[in-house]
């Protein structure tokens, strides 16, 4: 795939509402962007040791 960057404004009524789209997109990057998920560790039941 040929990689390209480009740039998409937006004009919003209100600063809460940009932040609220800001937020959103972060959200939406990340999730879209994450390859497998990450690996939940269990600790044991019953510490080593005893």
């Amino acid at each position: 795939f040929d990689q390209y960057e480009s740039t998409i404004g937006f004009k919003l009524p209100t600063y809460r509402a940009a932040k609220s789209l800001w937020k959103i997109a972060v959200e939406h990057h990340a999730f879209f962007r994450l390859r497998r998920p990450e690996e939940i560790r269990k600790r044991p039941i019953i510490p080593a040791g005893l």
